[in-house]
């Protein structure tokens, strides 16, 4: 998102924005987690907590509308992942691979690729997510494989730093291979 703004001031306005809400749901999470635990003392893994909470001390209505909205929230997020993988996986890999061989797009065949890309993406969500790795569990290991093979190139971009695309891909090898090593050892 930061690539999309017009200017560092409407960076500076928006991550400060961002900032207060994302510090409200924290606060708001933190409570959350505090109260099951008070609730709920002998509660075995803290991914169900937000789960008992609703399921054992809404009353129906209010229930329905909790479940409403953390679907809604869930709905919202995995399809926006969806959206921009895809379209990131279109015009990032396909197309700067395709003009080496002079073939263009048509916006139909974009399209139409963005859509497979995003089949294959859900199916490899949904195939990840019966795995039943906890939710806290799986932000560590999404955080360990975004951190080290994305984030320096990033920062690189950010600071006008042009890198080549063989400096990426050997600093996104070598980030992998730290994160799998230091996983497991």
């Amino acid at each position: 998102r930061l690539l999309m703004m017009r200017n560092g001031n409407q960076a500076v306005k928006a991550y400060r924005n961002t900032t207060f809400i994302c510090l409200f749901l924290a606060v708001v999470a933190i409570f959350l987690g505090l109260a099951a635990r008070v609730v709920l003392p002998v509660l075995g893994h803290g991914d169900e907590a937000v789960l008992t909470l609703i399921t054992g001390y809404l009353p129906a209505g209010v229930f329905g509308i909790a479940v409403i909205g953390i679907l809604a929230v869930l709905m919202s997020t995995a399809d926006s992942y969806l959206n921009i993988g895809s379209i990131m996986l279109v015009n990032d890999v396909m197309i700067p691979y395709n003009k080496r061989k002079n073939r263009e797009f048509s916006d139909a065949e974009k399209l139409k690729w963005a859509r497979r890309f995003a089949l294959f993406i859900g199916s490899g969500a949904i195939i990840f997510a019966s795995l039943r790795i906890g939710l806290f569990d799986l932000a560590v290991l999404v955080e360990g494989f975004w951190f080290p093979t994305i984030l320096a190139p990033l920062y690189f971009l950010l600071f006008n730093m042009k890198i080549p695309f063989k400096h990426f891909l050997f600093n996104a090898i070598i980030g992998f291979l730290t994160f799998i090593l230091w996983d497991t050892y």
